[in-house]
């Protein structure tokens, strides 16, 4: 007998199919020129490799030799990237964009590929860096309140701590297992405390890292004035006293010194100098995030000080061409984007009298 026959469809290979999900349209730097971006890449027989494909496209409208990041994926079918663009060493001038986009190739004996649009990154204006800087820094500020919160919870679980090891010390202290368990469990919890104290430190530090950077970058594109330039200056030291690495070196001492010897008493040393530690931190930081949100309201009032200038210069510009006469399509869209410019100024205004 013959086996029935069999209906074999042949599918073609399909080319891969590649798309930015982030940012996915033209956009305005990041203050430090580090765009980050998220590519999907996915094919019906594997991607063979990626290539990110970046160039310079001057204010005279000359175009740089590309810069090619490739990754090879190995067969994979499907492939999330997150590649982060660093256009910092680039010297863009103002007027000047990064232009980007990415292809796929897939390993099919007969390699087909795919490629993305082309997207645009625009160097951010006198008004845009003002803003971007000011972003930043609420996002620094954010950070360290966060810290110190946690720091605070933590200062308070150890009184709490310190307050039970005190009435346990004033009872027997004959090695009795009830005792010995009591003193495990102290000891316990004063390492995950120190450790804990250990991590917030190290936060203050990434903070301070971030804050670092952010001035440099302020400084470079001229987003901050000497005042508040200085201010910046200070407040990184005040940050790098909160977390020193002779602080680190201390907790990670007072938690070496806890072995499985150390008594009642000298758990509640421990923990006594646990927090002296946390208050000399605590008050570093509150000091830190005071003066971090008074360079943010002087950030704030510069930079809507300049946008009034400017839309100023802009309204007496545009009423000496309509005076002039002619293209009253375009004057009209002018001015109804100086319209708008003022609206969101005013919002400005009464924002920065709220922090005022």
């Amino acid at each position: 007998l013959a086996p029935p026959a069999l209906d074999v469809t042949v599918v073609p290979d399909s080319a891969p199919s590649i798309r930015f999900t982030f940012p996915a349209a033209d956009t305005v730097l990041p203050l430090n020129l580090h765009q980050p971006l998220v590519i999907e890449v996915r094919d019906d027989y594997g991607v063979g490799a990626m290539e990110l494909v970046a160039y310079r496209v001057t204010a005279l409208g000359e175009k740089t030799e590309p810069v090619v990041q490739r990754t090879e994926l190995g067969g994979s079918r499907a492939v999330l990237a997150r590649p982060l663009m660093d256009l910092s060493s680039w010297g863009l001038m103002p007027g000047d964009t990064g232009r980007y986009f990415a292809r796929a190739v897939d390993i099919a004996p007969n390699p087909r590929a795919a490629v993305t649009p082309e997207f645009v990154l625009r160097m951010p204006d006198a008004s845009d860096l003002r803003r971007n800087a000011q972003d930043e820094l609420q996002a620094t500020a954010t950070r360290l309140q966060q810290i110190a919160d946690r720091a605070q919870r933590a200062a308070e679980a150890n009184r709490d701590k310190q307050r039970a090891t005190q009435a346990g010390s004033n009872g027997s202290q004959r090695p009795t297992p009830q005792n010995q368990k009591s003193q495990f469990e102290t000891r316990e919890e004063v390492q995950r405390a120190l450790a804990e104290q250990a991590g917030m430190s190290e936060a203050a530090d990434s903070a301070r890292a971030q804050l670092e950077q952010l001035a440099e970058s302020m400084q470079q594109m001229g987003a901050a004035d000497p005042k508040i330039q200085a201010k910046l200056d200070e407040l990184n030291a005040l940050l790098e006293q909160a977390s020193a690495s002779e602080l680190r070196e201390t907790l990670e001492q007072m938690s070496a010194g806890l072995d499985s010897a150390t008594t009642q008493p000298q758990n509640t040393k421990a923990l006594e100098e646990l927090l002296k530690q946390q208050e000399r931190f605590r008050t570093q930081l509150n000091a830190a995030v005071e003066m971090m949100q008074r360079a943010i309201v002087e950030q704030d009032f510069q930079a809507t000080t300049q946008d009034a200038r400017e839309l100023a210069n802009k309204e007496r510009a545009l009423a000496d061409a309509m005076r002039e006469g002619g293209q009253l399509q375009l004057r009209q869209s002018q001015q109804q984007d100086l319209s708008d410019a003022a609206e969101k100024l005013d919002a400005r205004l009464d924002q920065l009298g709220d922090r005022l």
